[in-house]
């Protein structure tokens, strides 16, 4: 049996890559947030423990002042809930939208991308797909702000959320297409 030997970034890396190509394959969204958020956790307490990145402060500043505490518990209440359970044992989690997921993914590649990692296959096919989606969210100066025509763009808008993920497994065959080439 092969030992493997990983540091604390690049097993977030693998979480966070895991992830986003399970969302991409329409995967349980239980499953992918307890990878992405694992990751999600490394990368921002390795960050605090820097005392680096834009993320972090980009995420101070929409916090209300005062109820950051708050923000956090709920943040980490459903992954908490999906790996423990000595506390609540019978406790049914009465609402998850799946769509937290693509804002913890963000998040977690944001961070690995501000501690000086470059991003991967997968986070750049999230970008892509989290530019097609909510396009109006991005800020124009970013590489792929000129990549999706409008048409397309509303042509992805009418997609459900099925077909959508499975463009993005598109965007991301794409890369890896593009990589074997080099």
């Amino acid at each position: 049996m092969a030992r493997l030997r990983v540091n604390k970034i690049d097993a977030a890396r693998r979480q966070i890559d895991c992830a986003i190509r399970l969302l991409f394959s329409n995967e349980d969204p239980v499953a992918i947030h307890t990878l992405a958020f694992a990751a999600f956790q490394i990368v921002h307490d390795v960050s605090a423990k820097k005392n680096t990145g834009k993320t972090r402060e980009a995420l101070r500043a929409i916090m209300r002042p005062g109820k950051e505490k708050d923000v956090w518990k709920a943040l980490k209440d459903p992954a908490n809930f999906f790996k423990h359970a000595d506390r609540d044992a019978e406790r049914i989690l009465e609402r998850f939208p799946e769509e937290v997921n693509e804002v913890i993914l963000a998040c977690a590649c944001s961070y690995y991308h501000d501690l000086g990692y470059s991003l991967s296959d997968e986070m750049h096919a999230l970008q892509q797909w989290l530019m097609l989606s909510r396009p109006e969210g991005i800020p124009a100066d970013l590489p792929y702000g000129a990549i999706y025509s409008e048409e397309v763009i509303m042509a992805f808008r009418e997609m459900n959320r099925a077909e959508q993920l499975a463009f993005g497994k598109k965007i991301l065959n794409q890369f890896y297409r593009t990589k074997s080439r080099t």
